[in-house]
């Protein structure tokens, strides 16, 4: 029997089976031969019943292909005899006969075939019954069994009825034969136990009348008979009948058929009770192991020691014995047989079918892929090398699809010789797209484990095979490590192109209560990004080369889902083993919506790869067009801007030099650089002012940027800002001696901010915002060192002096008023200067009088009265210089203020005047006359008007000690309960100067309040000066 025959199917249950040969005969469809095959082959068994031993059942085996010499090992072990023949057939009335010729040539190369049936379709027979659907053919004298079933078509349940009788058959006519053994085992003549023999044995000379040969005689025909009792469903007379043949084989000894007798002894017991006791396995596998030792001392069975390894291999592997399964199959992998190229494939492909069988798949894989290299031996054969490399892959965890894990598993050495294998297969089939899909696979999986010189060669070879392709090749699987991706990001756009939500609000819950404790916990995620439609938007990569040569990427675009995505391909070249490199991808959305990107597509290599992100980014929010706006002022650019707040947004820095008081105007240039037009425009600043001071620094007219919208696509509009340079006007510690330190220039930073949108974006609500950073620098122009206030000789008017200092490098003219020509101060140099302001009127009051109002309606007087104008001829820059950081006392805030009361004084019944000067004779009485009015907007209670008299010494002392100089005729002070508004009191003082000398008269009135702090005087200006003479004689 040749190594060809080997069955690797061979089961330990086939000892209990009858051997059926199924065939085609001719050419049927091979729809036809499938369902014959299968209808069949649900016949599995028939019963023996109505016997001695009982009913029991007769298991069948069919083969579809079996070497005609297999039937001459029908003596040693019987289960390899045909014993029935069945033929399948399809034809016309006009054909029967010549395949029922054919069917009988078939069975005349089984010989020890008991039945047969051919069995054709298609073929009416006129004469057969309509309820039997068959009809028998002519019986020949060699086959007088045999039977020709014809068929209209293909019924299922009567086909298998009728194998159902064809089974009963051959097990009625092998238990004659096994009850004929049976009598002849029984007989005292030795001429009834012939000698059964293996086909290569041949006893020339052998002793027949010795006790030895009797023994082996009656060791075989126990052996003989025990077959046919296990093939008839007698599993415990046929352990029995082993047993026996075992001692008397064993005593002979005749080693091969103790083999025999040792195989069928453990399939007995694998199908009777015997098998279900404990120790049976290990007896069994002692006993399997005995079988094939003796096997191998016989050659011509090498086939039959192949099986019956594998026999106890599938059964060690039923019972959990795997290591035992694996010592049978390296047996039979270690067996020598003469085999031919084409014998060998199919050896190590059963093999390998047998690994994978018991579960060994690496060991399966491994032959499947010796099977594979035979092919190519002898006359190569590359597509069967290519199919049976394939069916390895699984058995070393290597799979053509994409990995389910993202991550390769198993042994990467072994891949990479098995995708090598695979490449080559593929370039002797001269399958070029074949071969470029493998050295995609090598390259995307296995690069991390190939050397530089492996990596090298499989980027030559790619680019080789590729540029072989007629048109583009595309890569399978993507080329993701070629180059490989360390980021991904899409970004936001700048932040002055960024859009914006319009009056955004939180919306809350549907709950009416501010807070809930049943509301669920929610991390505030992350804002969305922002695209414009119609837009340039880029992508952030770090890419890395991994391979030891330079790699040239072409044509590297984006690859988006939902909205389309119009993306602009770069081209650019990787050094060798690079560290993340830095790349953006460009790309246009054309329309609104959610836009999530998939991945990037690349041509490497010469092959085109669409490389699918595994975990893709969040997705990018296309809002709908917004315009562009481009912004530049007529001043200097500035180097750099220190931040404020978020300043992200700022296009530009600009920078002005101003001194303190002075006003340059700044021209915004707005353009309308975009395809929609602006019809939302609005401006802000940004600095770290109050707000009073940020209006003071920076001003313009919201009607004039209104007035010139919408600013249609490439139009322009202009915007004038009012810078004032606000610095400090009073020296640090001004008042005072020590006023006098250096001031040093300020540095204001703004932001002016600039709101716009339009078009489809307004109707969405969004906007952008950008920003011009200007910075500011104020340096010190005229400082007041000094102050005061004087009354002037006129009541409604004061004087104010300051003590000024031209704190610049250039020579500055000074103008107080209009009249006065310019006063000239050099560098640094100082002055001081009168200033005659017109008294604060009661017109400026509040209503309801303060300290806190009278002081602001003063410097609001003196803001309005009091201009000092400056100017540097050399630069020609000018300001004017503020008044409003002045600390005023309450003295100069009287003097500052015009009284409330207004004074009409009349002297000895003449109107007093300021300029006018009085002379009295000593002892002569004085008549003063004082009108009162109210002439502000409330009322006065609680006053004292009083006069007193006092001699000024003209050294700064002032006397008030009138005691021996002066008399009052009546009361020096006066009450008045109240002074509406518009009201007025009259009193009349009268006093007398006793002695000669210049006097002054001080008229004041006095509010008394509940608390004395509050108390407020009001005095007639200036004091009355009397000069008083001796009398005239």
């Amino acid at each position: 029997m040749s190594s060809s025959a080997v069955d690797f199917d061979a089961r330990l249950e086939d000892h209990q089976c009858l051997l059926v040969l199924v065939q085609p005969l001719s050419a049927p469809s091979s729809e036809l031969w499938e369902r014959a095959v299968e209808h069949i082959k649900r016949v599995r068994f028939t019963r023996l019943s109505e016997q001695p031993e009982g009913s029991r059942n007769v298991w069948l085996r069919y083969s579809t292909s079996y070497p005609a010499d297999g039937s001459l090992w029908g003596d040693f072990q019987a289960h390899r005899r045909v014993l029935g023949v069945l033929s399948v057939g399809e034809c016309d009335q006009d054909g029967v006969e010549p395949l029922q010729r054919l069917h009988e040539k078939l069975v005349q190369q089984h010989p020890t075939a008991i039945d047969s049936r051919c069995l054709l379709f298609g073929a009416p027979s006129p004469g057969q019954e309509e309820d039997t659907g068959e009809q028998a053919a002519p019986l020949s004298s060699k086959l007088r069994s045999t039977q020709c079933l014809l068929y209209p078509e293909l019924d299922g349940d009567k086909l298998e009825r009728d194998i159902g009788e064809f089974a009963a058959s051959l097990a009625w006519v092998l238990e004659s034969r096994r009850l004929e053994r049976l009598f002849d085992r029984n007989s005292t003549s030795a001429t009834a136990l012939p000698l059964l023999k293996a086909p290569f044995e041949d006893f020339v000379g052998l002793d027949t009348e010795s006790r030895q040969f009797r023994r082996r005689c009656g060791g075989r025909q126990r052996k003989h008979l025990g077959d046919l009792s296990l093939q008839l469903g007698l599993a415990r007379e046929a352990h029995a009948l082993y047993t026996e043949a075992q001692e008397l084989l064993r005593g002979v000894p005749d080693w091969l058929w103790l083999a025999a007798t040792l195989e069928g002894t453990v399939a007995a017991a694998a199908g009777g009770e015997d098998g279900k006791r404990a120790g049976a396995v290990d007896e069994g596998w002692e006993q399997l192991r005995e079988s094939c030792a003796h096997y191998a001392k016989y050659s011509p069975v090498a086939v039959i020691q192949a099986e019956c390894a594998i026999k106890a291999a599938r059964w060690l592997t039923a019972h959990g014995r795997p290591l035992g399964a694996a010592e049978f199959v390296q047996s039979v992998v270690s067996m020598n047989m003469a085999q031919s190229e084409s014998e060998k494939v199919s050896w190590y492909g059963s093999l390998a079918r047998l690994y994978l069988e018991l579960g060994l798949g690496r060991k399966a894989a491994f032959y499947t892929r010796v099977a594979a290299l035979k092919c190519m031996a002898g006359k190569p054969d590359p597509y069967q090398c290519y199919h049976l490399l394939l069916k390895s892959l699984p058995g070393y965890r290597l799979s053509l699809d994409k990995p389910t894990k993202g991550r390769m598993e198993g042994w990467p050495r072994l891949q990479i010789q098995l995708l090598q294998d695979l490449l080559v297969t593929a370039r002797k089939m001269d399958d070029l797209p074949l071969a470029v899909g493998h050295v995609c696979q090598l390259l995307e999986w296995l690069v991390e484990w190939l050397s530089p010189a492996e990596r090298s060669e499989a980027c030559q070879q790619l680019q080789t095979l590729a540029g072989r392709l007629q048109g583009p090749a595309s890569a399978w699987p993507p080329l993701l490590h070629l180059p490989l991706v360390r980021w991904f990001q899409p970004q936001a756009l700048a932040p002055h192109l960024r859009p914006l939500r319009l009056g955004s609000t939180q919306v809350g819950g549907s709950s009416p209560f501010i807070f809930s404790p049943l509301q669920p916990h929610r991390r505030p995620g992350r804002a969305p990004l922002l695209w414009v439609q119609g837009e340039v938007a880029a992508v952030s990569l770090q890419l890395c080369n991994p391979l030891p040569t330079e790699l040239a990427i072409q044509h590297m675009s984006l690859l988006a889902d939902g909205v389309p995505l119009e993306s602009f391909p770069a081209s650019l070249e990787l050094p060798p083993e690079s560290s993340p490199y830095p790349v953006k991808l460009l790309g246009t959305p054309r329309a609104i919506g959610q836009l999530q990107l998939r991945g990037y597509s690349t041509c490497v290599l010469g092959v085109h790869s669409e490389c699918v992100l595994p975990q893709p980014p969040a997705p990018v929010t296309v809002v709908p067009p917004l315009p562009l706006l481009e912004v530049t002022a007529n001043l200097p650019l500035a180097p750099d801007f220190a931040t404020i707040g978020d300043a992200a947004h700022v296009v530009n820095n600009y920078a002005l030099s101003l001194y303190a008081g002075e006003q340059r105007q700044c021209v915004l240039t707005l353009t309308n650089c975009g395809a929609e037009p602006i019809e939302m425009l609005e401006l802000s600043l940004q600095t770290k002012l109050d707000r009073e001071s940020e209006h003071s620094l920076i001003r313009w007219s919201p009607e004039e940027l209104q007035s010139q919208l919408p600013v249609a696509p490439s139009g322009a509009a202009s915007l004038t800002l009012q810078v004032h340079g606000q610095a400090p006007f009073l020296v640090p510690g001004g008042g005072s001696p020590e006023g006098s330190q250096t001031v040093q220039p300020k540095v204001v930073e703004v932001v002016v901010q600039l709101r716009y949108s339009g078009g489809p974006g307004l109707q969405a609500r969004y906007c952008r915002q950008l920003g011009l950073a200007l910075t500011v620098e104020v340096q010190p122009s005229l400082l007041i060192s000094g102050w005061d206030v004087l009354p002037a000789q006129e009541p409604t008017k004061c004087h104010l002096v300051l003590d000024l200092r031209n704190e610049t490098d250039h020579e500055l003219e000074l103008r107080a008023d209009d009249e006065r020509q310019p006063l000239l101060l050099e560098a640094k140099d100082c002055c001081r200067i009168p200033v005659t302001v017109p008294r604060c009127t009661a017109d400026s009051w509040p209503s309801a009088e303060g300290p806190e109002q009278l002081e602001v309606a003063c410097r609001q007087h003196l803001r309005d009265t009091v201009q000092l104008r400056w100017w540097l001829p050399s630069l020609e820059h000018g300001g004017e210089a503020s008044l409003d950081e002045v600390p005023w006392t309450s003295h100069m805030l009287d003097t500052i203020l015009q009284s409330p009361l207004q004074w009409e004084v009349q002297v000895d019944g003449r109107v007093h005047r300021p300029e006018q000067e009085y002379m009295f004779p000593v002892g002569e009485p004085l008549r003063l006359s004082v009108l009162l009015r109210n002439v502000s907007q409330g009322s006065f209670h609680h006053l004292w008007l009083s006069a007193v008299g006092y001699q000024d010494r003209q050294n700064g002392t002032l006397s008030y000690r009138l005691d021996s100089k002066a008399i009052f005729v009546g009361s020096d002070k006066l009450f008045i309960e109240q002074v509406e508004s518009g009201a007025s009191e009259v009193h009349e003082f009268t006093l007398a100067f006793l002695l000669t000398g210049v006097y002054k008269l001080e008229l004041s009135c006095r509010a008394q309040e509940l608390l004395r702090k509050n108390e407020r005087v009001w005095k007639c200006c200036p004091p009355i000066e009397i000069t008083v003479a001796p009398p005239q004689q």
